[in-house]
């Protein structure tokens, strides 16, 4: 019974760091891809 619960855990945990994953792609993916706000943030980290 042990076995089968550790490995439901393991797919539980697989699918939310796959779904994690994802979201962090959806949400950073067309930031990348605004090279201005890009700049902007690498200013703000330099202290400029």
């Amino acid at each position: 019974m042990s076995m089968i619960v550790e490995e439901g855990g393991y797919a539980v945990m697989a699918v939310i760091i796959i779904l994690a994953l994802l979201a962090l792609l959806l949400v950073f993916s067309p930031l990348l891809l605004k090279t201005s706000l890009y700049q902007s943030f690498i200013n703000l980290i330099s202290g400029g």
